[in-house]
């Protein structure tokens, strides 16, 4: 009987979906624009400064974002006049013009479950128990970081890129 209540609860939400409910939807207003107002014209990537600092990315893909900031500053290094795009900036400029982009979750480290919908305010996982969040890291910073984290790919982006 709880099973079917909660997925007549998930069944719910799903109906009454909406972009503008913030509590799901996780979406910053730039991407709420994007995906309300698609582009019209295919994105301009002719600027040598942003076709490097995607060049670097797709290399350095498997890696971590200080791998492409050191990589920068070793470019620089030789050629202080070539400069890339900040990591953050490349990685959003790059999720715009390929039309990737994901929506981050937290899930069970058993990968049990994940913690959306009507499982998005527990703090463990409803089947094995274990906890949502690192202890260690509330302990130390005070802060809830999640055990283990997925991302969705969000199909409007990749449809009006298409």
């Amino acid at each position: 009987v709880k099973h079917v209540r909660i997925s007549q609860e998930q069944i719910k939400l799903l109906d009454n979906a909406s972009l503008d409910n913030r509590r799901y939807s996780k979406l910053d207003d730039e991407d709420l624009a994007d995906l309300r107002n698609p582009p019209s014209e295919p994105p301009d990537v002719s600027d040598p400064r942003t076709r490097l600092s995607f060049g670097v990315m797709s290399a350095t893909r498997n890696t971590s974002a200080k791998v492409y900031t050191e990589t920068g500053a070793a470019i620089r290094a030789v050629h202080p006049e070539i400069e890339m795009l900040p990591y953050h900036t490349a990685k959003k400029s790059l999720s715009r013009v390929s039309g990737v982009r994901t929506a981050p979750g937290d899930m069970c480290t058993a990968s049990c479950m994940a913690f959306t919908g009507t499982h998005d305010t527990l703090k463990e996982c409803a089947h094995c128990h274990l906890p949502r969040y690192d202890p260690v890291a509330r302990a130390q910073k005070g802060v809830e970081v999640p055990r283990q984290t997925f991302d969705t790919v969000l199909i409007g982006y990749v449809l009006q890129a298409l």
